[in-house]
């Protein structure tokens, strides 16, 4: 049971440190940012701290 509740702690916390600043609010028109890699998933898919790309833009 302490097994599951230390994932479930640690799930929050990756989650609570992987929210992305969506700079595309403030300029969609922004070419060029400097963002830190917060975590890489399944190493192919990497979350950063922010981004300039728009969900679902294509």
């Amino acid at each position: 049971m302490a097994e599951t509740l230390k994932n479930k702690i640690i799930s929050i916390t990756t989650f609570l440190y992987s929210m992305t600043e969506a700079l595309y609010m403030k300029d969609s028109y922004l070419k060029n940012w400097d963002a830190k890699v917060v975590s890489v998933k399944d190493d192919k898919y990497i979350i950063l701290d922010k981004t300039a790309f728009y969900p679902k833009g294509g």
